[in-house]
């Protein structure tokens, strides 16, 4: 739908923010373990200054127009 609009965008998808960790850290640290939903599974989480750094760069350089990016941590 947007893609048909005839406006130029360019969408970013931020993934997992680490700060969302913050209120589960003194469980996590008095009890010596994390509980999350992931199971064994990874979490690529990355800070707000992180995901502003990247929107940063696509809205001052060009060719981004059109393209959808999933950002994420490493």
């Amino acid at each position: 739908m947007l893609a048909d609009s005839g406006i130029v965008y360019t969408l970013l998808r931020n993934g997992w923010y680490t700060e969302n960790y913050l209120a589960s850290a003194p469980a996590a640290l008095e009890h010596g373990v994390f509980i999350g939903a992931a199971g064994d599974g990874k979490i690529a989480s990355a800070t707000r200054a992180d995901y502003a750094a990247a929107a940063a760069r696509v809205i001052s350089e060009a060719g981004h127009e059109g393209k959808v990016y999933e950002l994420a941590g490493r």
